[in-house]
């Protein structure tokens, strides 16, 4: 079912922004389409991530706390696996 992402991804991305939420994960079919919409609040960094060289590199490189995924570029597995690491980082 198709949902209007951009709206979630903006109103996710405020919650981090305002501090009601210390971090975000954004999934689309690719991860690119939430990560521009979440980009688009001021103070937030958004990142599309597909391996885990990039997912810690996002953090620790860049301080990035939304995370956003494709779920047609990767499986399920791998996601948790990321998921995981992701939230691993300080």
């Amino acid at each position: 079912q198709d949902t209007a992402y951009p709206h979630v991804a903006v109103d996710a991305a405020r919650l981090v922004a305002d501090g009601s939420f210390d971090r975000a994960l954004l999934v689309c079919g690719t991860g690119l389409g939430v990560a521009i919409s979440a980009n688009k609040v001021p103070g937030i960094r958004a990142v599309t991530a597909h391996d885990s060289f990039s997912v810690e590199r996002a953090v620790l490189s860049n301080d990035a706390q939304v995370l956003c995924l494709g779920q047609r570029v990767i499986g399920l597995e791998l996601a948790r696996r990321l998921v995981r690491e992701w939230l691993t980082y300080t």
